[in-house]
Parts: structure tokens; sequence; C-alpha cells
């Protein structure tokens, strides 16, 4: 029985570069040594730091640490009570090139609805008042070349007037680099000024993409042949998507286990675990998981497909459905879709479960996995990221 997959090059090529682009996130560049003094301030104001990147790298987040500008300015009430009265809940933030060792050309920029904010409990000496870590975790990577760059924050949406109060965004301990230069028209990008000696205090993460192993990308490749050849089953059961051996059921059945890092995403923020689990990290978008199945013919009743899910998400459920397409298929027609099946939804919200889909009137043929997995939530269970584990098809 012949089956033509078009997508098995496709498969290939995804299995390789989700290898190279997913590497575990950490500090591309710290300047988070906050003092307790002053600093520049960021509501009418733009700041640009400079930073400097030892290879090309794609930010993803970033933290700066702020507080309540000075009370004569409309900023905070001198009292240190965790309250940051003068933000407005909106962090626009910018990418700059470097020009003569000075912010140039914009790269990006966009605005943070309401970003995380932790209160550090360290309070300023000057008119005192709290001061506070935001974290923004950016809609889409900048990616940027190595040497040096220029970063910069201000209250209130890109473009958007001065609302009249006050922050202050922490200055660093140390100066690095070129210093810090400041836009005195921050809405509009104008009546640049500096530089001066006094740094602000951040934090950039991201990742640095490194080249795939080339065991990896063989396994890839197998996993294309796979595919594209389906009479050859040694093949199929070696490279099962991801390259985990099929588990040996009874009566002669064949049951595929396969990792979900060969899957394909949209929308979201994937984020690859140690053990392999894929979550969605966004704090607003569901992100579509689409995942490869390899179908053998079997004995009828015996090819459901189980797929292991984190659910850590009180008010949104993580799904899962099923797309079964063969020619010789016994029913009419030969193509199907399993309903939606989800997490329980049981009181917390939080769980591990197995969802279960039959499709036991479909042998051989091509199959695929979809599920969604709802945004990132404030719970501490799991951090408060859903995601998928490990899914099997063939399970008696």
């Amino acid at each position: 029985m012949y089956r033509s997959i078009s997508s098995g090059a496709l498969l290939a090529l995804a299995v390789a570069a989700s290898l190279q682009a997913n590497a575990a996130p950490t500090v591309l560049y710290d300047q988070s040594d906050f003092g307790i003094g002053i600093g520049p301030e960021a509501a009418q104001l733009l700041s640009a730091n400079d930073f400097v990147l030892a290879a090309p790298a794609s930010i993803s987040s970033f933290k700066v640490w702020m507080r309540d500008g000075n009370v004569a300015f409309g900023g905070g009430d001198g009292v240190a009570d965790g309250v940051f009265r003068s933000f407005s809940g909106v962090l626009s933030w910018y990418f700059f090139a470097n020009a003569a060792d000075a912010p140039g050309a914009l790269i990006a920029s966009g605005n943070a609805v309401a970003p995380a904010i932790v209160d550090t409990g360290v309070d300023t000496f000057i008119d005192p008042d709290d001061i506070f870590e935001l974290t923004v975790e950016l809609p889409v990577e900048i990616e940027l070349e190595a040497g040096r760059g220029w970063f910069g924050v201000r209250e209130g949406a890109v473009g958007s007037a001065y609302d009249g109060t006050s922050i202050t965004w922490m200055s660093a301990h140390v100066t690095q680099g070129a210093g810090r230069y400041t836009f005195w028209d921050g809405a509009n990008l104008g009546d640049l000024v500096g530089p001066s000696p006094i740094d602000a205090a951040f934090q950039l993460v991201g990742t640095v993409p490194e080249p795939a192993p080339l065991a990896l990308l063989a396994a890839a490749v197998l996993a294309a042949m796979a595919l594209r050849r389906p009479r050859r089953p040694w093949i199929a059961a070696l490279c099962a998507a991801a390259v985990v051996s099929p588990a040996v059921q009874a009566a002669g059945a064949t049951q595929f286990v396969y990792s979900p890092i060969a899957c394909r995403t949209f929308d979201g923020a994937l984020w690859i675990f140690p053990n392999g689990q894929i979550g969605n990290k966004h704090t607003s978008q569901t992100m579509r998981v689409f995942c490869p199945l390899i179908h053998e013919a079997k004995a009828e009743n015996s090819d459901g497909i189980q797929v292991s899910i984190v659910n850590a998400n009180r008010s949104k459920r993580l799904r899962c459905r099923a797309f079964f397409n063969h020619p010789h298929a016994n029913v009419d027609p030969p193509s199907f879709v399993t309903a939606w099946v989800g997490a329980s939804g049981n009181s917390a919200g939080i769980e591990t479960a197995t969802l279960a889909l039959d499709g036991h009137k479909y042998l051989g043929g091509s199959h695929m996995l979809e599920c969604e997995i709802p945004p990132k939530s404030n719970e501490n269970n799991f951090e408060g990221i859903s995601r998928i584990g490990t899914y099997k098809s063939g399970v008696d």
C-alpha cells in the first residue's frame, strides 16, 4: 500500500529549524545593578542605553527597574507602600541601531500592556518610595546583529503625549559602554542629547542560535524518508516524528511514541522544556500546534491516540483533535476530523492529564494531530505554562 505525503521534506526542515532556533533563553546583557537614588525621567523623556552583543542574537524579553518620580513633579507620594501610582499600565520599548556610539535608526518598537510588576522590597533613600521590577515578554523576538545597539523605555504608548505624571527609570551603579542618550521629545524621538555618565538599569534576555547537531539533522532526514517511503516500516519505527523508538504491543500491533519537538507552532510563544515538553509562554495568545502522526496497518479498534498534557490555566482549556485521510479507509468519505477533546476543567484548573482520541476507523494514510495550548496564566503550579508532552498513536 503506497502513501504519498508531500510534507516529508517540510517535516525534516521543521525538525532541524526547531532544533536550531529554540535554544533556552539566557541573559544576553546585564546592567541590573540598580541604585536607590536618582535615575532618568521616563514619562516625558525617552532615555536610550547602549548594550553590546558578542554574537547575533534574538531578544525575547527584558527587565527594567523603575519608581514613581519625585513628588514635586507629579510622581509618587513619598511612601513605600507597594503601589506604583504614577504608572499608566503601558510601557513602550525601543531598539535602535548604533551610529558612531549614539542611537541611530529605529530597529523596532512596541507597547507592553500590563507588564509583570514586582515590588523589589528595596526603597529609595531620597523621597522614599518603592522600586519596582518590570518584566516584558516581547510579542516577537527582535533579531539583532553582534556589536553595539541601543535600548530604551518610556511610560505610555509609542508616540503618546506626556500624561503629566513622573516616572523614574532607576540608574545603574556602574556606567557601561557609551553611556546614556536622551530624547527630550520622547513622543516623537526628537531633541537627542548626550551622552550622560549615568546609565539606567536593565537586562536583556534572549537566545543565540546554535547549529543543530549533525546527528539530529540526520534524524530529521530519516523522518522525511519514513514519511515518503511507508513500505519500510523499520524506518518509520526508528524515526517516528521525533526519533523516539516505538513501544511493542501484543498481537502484532505497533504503537508509535512521538516527541512534540517536531511539531509546528503558530501564534503564542513557544517554550521547549528540558524534558522535551512544549508550552506556550505568551500571556494573551493561544498557541496552535500541528504534529505529525505515522500510522501503519493495524488490527481494527487498536489505533487510538493519546496525548500527555499539562493544563495550567483556570479559565482556558488545552484541547486536541486528530485528522485522518486514507483513500482506502473502511468508511466514506475517506477523511475524518475527530471532535475536540480537552482538559477536564476541574475546580482548580490545574492538572496533568492524558487526552484520548479514537482513530480506529482509519488504518494507514496521512494523519495529523492539532492542539490548542492556552496562554500562560498567573498560577504558581507548572509556572502557569500549559504544555503537551509525549503523544502516542496505535494505542490499544
